[in-house]
C-alpha cells in the first residue's frame, strides 16, 4: 500500500486520491488516515467499498491466516468514567493494530460469578464494559478497516478468587441455573453482534471443567446463538485440553489459547524454542485429522517481555524477580513464526495484547508494541 503525499501551500493542504487506479480500495486507508492526521480529525471517517456484512464474514471464512491482535479492558478505562472501550485514545490503538498487518481486533466482554461454585453468571457494574462503549469501538474498527472478534469470559470476582482458582476451575454447584445465566448473557452478545456486525462471536472461553461435562448444553447454545447471529461463531479452550472438546465440530471456528510450555530452562535459543514446538503441532495434527473441515486456530497467544517467557507462557509473572527480557520474548515470537509458516492447518494468529497506553518498551507484561516482538510479529502476519 502506499501512502499518498501531500503538499502544503499557504494555508492549504493538497492530498489526491483516484479510486479508478485501484478498484481494490486497497490505499483507501492509509489516505484517509493521512487526510485524518493533516486535518487533526479524532474519529475515523467511514471507510467505503468494504462489503455488506455477509460478504465480509465471507471472506473471513475464507481467509488462510486470520491475523489479529487482542485488545482487553480489565479495568476502568473510559471516557466518561466507567469501564468500557469507549477512550478517545483507543482509536489511536485500533489505528495501531491495523498499521501491524493485522484485519482482526478481539474485545473481550468480561462476566463474572461470585465464588468459584456460583451458580449465577452476570454483568458487572465496574468490570463488565458497556454495550455502549462495545458499539463505539466496533463502529471505529470496522470504519477503519479490521474485522471484530467478541469474546465473553468469564471470572471469579477478583476478591474471592482463591489461588489456583481461574476460569478453568469454575464448575457451578447449581449448573442449571449456571446455564441458564450464563446463555442469556451470550444470547444477548449475539443480538449486539447481529446488531453492530461484528464479524466473530466466541461463545465462551477457557470454561476446562464445563466443556466435557456439558456437552448438551453447549451445543444447546451454539444453536440458539445461531437463531440471532448470522457471523462467524468460535470457542476458546486452553492449550492442554482442547483436544477433549466433543462439540468442537458444531462451530465454524475452533480455537485454542496456546500458551504450550515449550522449555525446561531460562533464555532459550529460537532453535530450541522451536524443537519445543513439535510434540504440540503433532498434538494439533491429529485434532485436525479428526475434525476435518473446522478452521483451527490460536484465538490467543503470547508472551511476557520476561525470563520464563517460553518456559511457563501461561504465568502473568514467568519470573518472580520480575526482570526485563526482550530478547526472550522476540525469541518465543520467532519460533511462532516458524511453526506457523510451517503449518498451513493454523488458520489463525490472535496476538496477545495491545493497550490503550502509548507502547512501553520496558513494559515487562506480554505488551508487543514499541519491543522487538512487534517486528516479528508484523512478519508473522505477511506469512499468508
Amino acid at each position: 500500500m502506499k501512502t499518498p503525499g501531500a503538499v502544503h501551500s499557504g494555508n492549504f493542504t493538497y492530498m489526491g486520491y483516484s479510486p479508478t487506479f485501484n478498484t481494490a480500495n486497497e490505499d483507501f486507508i492509509p489516505f484517509v488516515m493521512a487526510l485524518q492526521t493533516a486535518l487533526g480529525v479524532q474519529k475515523p471517517i467511514e471507510v467505503p467499498g468494504l462489503g455488506s456484512y455477509a460478504a465480509r464474514v465471507e471472506k473471513a471464512r475464507k481467509d488462510k491466516l486470520r491475523k489479529g491482535v487482542i485488545l482487553p479492558i480489565y479495568v476502568k478505562d473510559s471516557s466518561n468514567g466507567g469501564i468500557g472501550y469507549d477512550a478517545d485514545k483507543l482509536h489511536d490503538n485500533l489505528v495501531r493494530i491495523k498499521e501491524s498487518g493485522a484485519n482482526w481486533v478481539s474485545l473481550l466482554q468480561l462476566f463474572y460469578q461470585t465464588f468459584n461454585d456460583s451458580s449465577e453468571v452476570f454483568a458487572h457494574k465496574d468490570y463488565t464494559p458497556s454495550f455502549e462503549s462495545l458499539k463505539n469501538i466496533v463502529q471505529d474498527a470496522h470504519d477503519i478497516g479490521l474485522n471484530v472478534m467478541l469474546k465473553a469470559d468469564v471470572n471469579i470476582l477478583p476478591n474471592n478468587r482463591k489461588t489456583g482458582e481461574w476460569s478453568g476451575t469454575i464448575l457451578p454447584e447449581d449448573p442449571i441455573n449456571w446455564w441458564r445465566t450464563y446463555t442469556n448473557l451470550i444470547l444477548e452478545m449475539a443480538e449486539f453482534s447481529k446488531k453492530y456486525e461484528v464479524e466473530m462471536l466466541e461463545i465462551g472461553l477457557e470454561l476446562s471443567n464445563m466443556e466435557v461435562r456439558y456437552e448438551k448444553e453447549w451445543r444447546q447454545l451454539i444453536k440458539e446463538v445461531r437463531k440471532k447471529y448470522s457471523g462467524l461463531v468460535t470457542y476458546q479452550s486452553n492449550y492442554d485440553v482442547f483436544f477433549n472438546v466433543p462439540w468442537a465440530g458444531d462451530l465454524d471456528v475452533f480455537g485454542i489459547a496456546a500458551y504450550f510450555e515449550l522449555t525446561d530452562h531460562y533464555g532459550p535459543t529460537v532453535s530450541e524454542l522451536v524443537e519445543g514446538w513439535k510434540e504440540p503441532v503433532n498434538i494439533m495434527k491429529k485434532w485436525v485429522e479428526k475434525n476435518p473441515g473446522v478452521p483451527f486456530e490460536f484465538t490467543e497467544i503470547g508472551y511476557a517481555s520476561q525470563p520464563g517467557a517460553g518456559k511457563n507462557p501461561w504465568a502473568w509473572s514467568p519470573s518472580y524477580d520480575s526482570k526485563l527480557d526482550l530478547e526472550e520474548q522476540r525469541n518465543c515470537f520467532e519460533a511462532l513464526k516458524t511453526v506457523v509458516a510451517k503449518n498451513d492447518f493454523i488458520t489463525g494468529v490472535h496476538m496477545f495484547a495491545s493497550v490503550p497506553q502509548e507502547p512501553d518498551p520496558t513494559d515487562m507484561r506480554y505488551i508487543i508494541y514499541g519491543k522487538p516482538a512487534q517486528q516479528v510479529m508484523e512478519e508473522i502476519f505477511k506469512l499468508r
